[in-house]
Order: structure tokens, then sequence, then C-alpha cells
């Protein structure tokens, strides 16, 4: 009886270690593409206010049975300080601003087997205008053990990121959210 106790016990004791593995994902860099399209805006800067999260999204995903997908502070964070990046870069981030921008990470899933993201944002604008970018990006590698393909997908989560960033600060509802109110 012992001995199987003890087995147990071991067995236990592996698969809680084996749980605990964190997978970080790496720093944003910013998009030459993206900076470009906004500094073709012409626009005022404008002031972000932040981007936060429904209680339903967590700060980490558990990657199946290998540990956690995490990224700095947080995803709705990371994407706060991603697109802060964009828009500094830009020169269109001033706290003094008129024109505030809030954001909402509405979704965040991803699928380490496929390597693949799919992440929604909502921004909003002081000025009344407001609109919603989806977001399904796939990376090109992908893993067949499952340390791999947490490993992968973490990685992957900047150019997910990025890919959401550009959808949304490229399409011409974007624009709109920068203009001053009437």
């Amino acid at each position: 009886m012992r001995k199987h106790t003890a087995i147990f016990l071991v067995s236990i004791m592996a698969a809680s270690l084996t749980a605990c593995i964190t997978y970080k994902a790496p720093r944003y860099q910013s998009s030459a593409e993206t900076l470009l399209h906004l500094q073709q805006l012409e626009a005022a800067p404008v002031a972000l206010k932040g981007i936060s999260r429904p209680a339903g999204i967590k700060d980490h995903e558990q990657c199946q049975t290998q540990g956690q997908v995490k990224a700095s502070g947080g995803y709705a964070n990371y994407v706060d300080a991603a697109l802060r990046s964009e828009l500094a870069n830009a020169n269109l981030l001033a706290d003094s601003a008129p024109v505030e921008i809030t954001g909402y990470l509405q979704t965040v899933k991803f699928n380490s087997w496929k390597n693949s993201w799919y992440l929604t944002l909502e921004l909003m604008s002081s000025n009344g205008h407001k609109f919603t970018t989806q977001t399904t990006y796939r990376g090109e590698d992908r893993g067949y053990e499952e340390e791999t393909s947490c490993l992968l997908v973490a990685q992957s989560m900047p150019s997910a990121v990025k890919q959401l960033l550009q959808d949304a600060l490229t399409s011409k509802d974007f624009a709109a959210l920068l203009q001053t109110a009437p």
C-alpha cells in the first residue's frame, strides 16, 4: 500500500512541476509599415488612456498541460504598451491632447498546435467614434510536441499583436478616432 501511495505522490509532484512552465512573449517591436501609414495621416497627437480587458480575459492562459503563456504585465497591458509605442514613434502621442483614446481587448485566444492567435480590440475616441478590429494570426512554424508548440505560440504573440495593431491603425476608421470633436 505504501509503495502505491509513494508512486502516486511522485506522479502528482512530477505532473505539477511540468505544469509550472511559463512561456513569456518577447518584447514588442514597432512596425515600419504602420509608422509610415501613421505619419501620412498628418493628424494631431492624441492621449492614450489605456487598454483594458473584460473580467473573462486573464493576464495569462494555460497552454495545454505544459504551463502558461504570459505577456509582460498581462495581455491588455502588452497591447497597451504596443499601441503606445506605435503612436509615439509616429509623434501621435501626447498625454495632454484634447482627443483621448481608450481601448478594450475583447478577445485573446490562441491555439498552440496551430501556432495561431485570435485577437479582438475595440478602440474608442472621446470624439464619439469607435470601431472594432479582429485579427487571426497564424505563425509559420508548428510544434508537434506540447512544449515546442507552447514555446512557438508565446514567441508569435508580438507578431499577432503587430498584425492586430496594423489592421487597426491602417484602417480608415482609425483616422476618424483622431479627429477633434466639432
